[in-house]
């Protein structure tokens, strides 16, 4: 999938955008997966047993109605790279991404998204859920501004940083390992709005200050 734009559709179950099921290969570049609606999991894109690549793209306005409002990583291996990741919504865990098996992320931005949207105390991780036993590497990497009425706005699981990125709160549930020195905790991010700022999707750009 490329310079392309999947939007505005509704699945009666899961995956309300884009599913890459059975083992298959999915690369989504310059794209934006925006307005999708799952009934159950995966608002975005549903990735299992397979590779999926995601890079310059733009994953917004989801929603699913179980868990996974933008990206469900299920039992595959997925890559996002400078890509943003905003204003998706479960109602139950991951409102950004939810991870079961292995994730990387490269210069992302993960904000604004919601868990437990619902606010019925069923869901984890705003921003990003990691599954126990899953992996999930992050590297120049924003997450911030995310939320989750059950205290978990940010991540919930383990992270494994490979350097240089901002986590605005670390909550109990979420534990960071690897190369924590070179990151930034406790601060805003101060985001602007999700807009055109240049380049091929919409993006979330760093405000003065």
């Amino acid at each position: 999938i490329t310079n392309s734009t999947i939007r505005d559709n509704v699945a009666g179950q899961g995956y309300g955008g884009v599913a890459n099921l059975n083992g298959a290969g999915l690369t989504i570049t310059n794209s934006r997966i925006d307005g999708n609606t799952a009934n159950t999991d995966a608002g975005g894109i549903y990735n299992t047993s397979g590779t999926t690549t995601i890079t310059n793209s733009t994953i917004s306005g989801n929603t699913a109605n179980a868990d996974a409002g933008g990206i469900y990583n299920a039992n595959g291996t997925m890559t996002i790279t400078n890509s943003t990741i905003s204003g998706n919504n479960a109602k139950g865990s991951g409102g950004g991404i939810y991870n079961e098996a292995t994730a990387s992320l490269f210069s992302v931005t993960v904000a604004g998204n919601t868990a437990d949207s619902n606010a019925n105390g069923s869901g984890e991780g705003g921003g990003i859920y990691v599954a126990p036993g899953a992996s999930a590497s992050i590297k120049n990497t924003i997450i911030a501004g995310n939320a989750d009425p059950s205290s978990e706005p940010d991540c919930y699981g383990r992270l494994n940083s490979l350097g240089n990125n901002l986590i605005e709160t670390v909550s109990p549930g979420c534990s960071i390992t690897g190369d924590t020195a070179t990151n930034v905790t406790g601060q805003s991010a101060n985001l602007g709005p999700l807009a055109y700022n240049g380049g091929p999707t919409w993006t979330r750009a760093i405000l003065a200050g």
